[in-house]
This record gives C-alpha cells, sequence and structure tokens, in this order.
C-alpha cells in the first residue's frame, strides 16, 4: 500500500481545520441571521408571521411593564404599539450568540412614522429547528 507522503499530510491538516472552523463558524452566522425576519415583519406589521416565531410563553417588555404571557396577549400589546407606532425603518444595531449556547439576541432601532424612536432587544432559543422568541422588549429612544 502506498503511503500518502509529507504534502498528502499538509493538505488534511488545512482540510481539519477547515473543517473544525466551519463547524464553530455556520451556527454563529447563522444564529445571529435569525432574528432579521422578526424584524421584516415587524417593519411589515405582520402579526400573524410574528406569531409563527414566538415561544408559546413569552416575556415582554414595553413602557418598562414586564410579563411573562401567551404569545396572544403579547401579540395583542405589541397589536397595540403598531398601532400607535407604525414602523417607518428598523436597522438592526448588535447581534449575537450566548457563549457556549445556541440562543441568541438582536438588537435594532426602528423609527416610526410618527417620528418616535424605539430600541427593539430580541431573544430567542433554537425549537424544532428554528428560531423561537422568548423576549421582547421595546424602548423608547
Amino acid at each position: 500500500m502506498k503511503r500518502f507522503g509529507a504534502n498528502a499530510r499538509i493538505h488534511f491538516k488545512y482540510m481539519r481545520t477547515f473543517i473544525v472552523l466551519l463547524t464553530i463558524l455556520i451556527p454563529v452566522f447563522c444564529g445571529a441571521q435569525a432574528f432579521q425576519p422578526f424584524f421584516d415583519l415587524i417593519r411589515k406589521s405582520d402579526l400573524k408571521g410574528l406569531e409563527g416565531m414566538m415561544d408559546p410563553k413569552i416575556q415582554y417588555c414595553f413602557n418598562d411593564q414586564l410579563e411573562v404571557a401567551d404569545k396572544a396577549i403579547a401579540l395583542k400589546a405589541l397589536r397595540a404599539f403598531l398601532d400607535r407606532n407604525a414602523p417607518k425603518s428598523i436597522q438592526p444595531v448588535h447581534k449575537g450568540n450566548a457563549k457556549g449556547d445556541e440562543a441568541g439576541f438582536a438588537i435594532a432601532t426602528m423609527e416610526a412614522q410618527n417620528g418616535r424612536r424605539f430600541r427593539i432587544y430580541l431573544y430567542g432559543e433554537p425549537s424544532s429547528g428554528r428560531m423561537r422568541i422568548k423576549e421582547l422588549r421595546i424602548d423608547p429612544l
């Protein structure tokens, strides 16, 4: 049986390093981008689409009033907020993953058509192969 030689060992070493890096980086980039559809749905005020991305129990905070409730109640509060503050634009500011975990968070700023600006914070965890929003905070800027 013929040996592969020194060049083959070097290529194998680089290939192994490349595979390890892909294994680490792909979940980081995918997890961080998992929140963009949520922001797009908020911009469109598409509550039906938002419902599918939320966990059955969600922690939400509007105007410093924190509650943990069923997503139907959180969606009702979000609908009231969006009726008063129709989105004009949403710009993601920061996103990341929890250390050693697939959970992630994202922060965006939203400008409403009435001129008001808000900070939107999302925290989510993967469930059934997709990111589920577990926490939603909206604070005035």
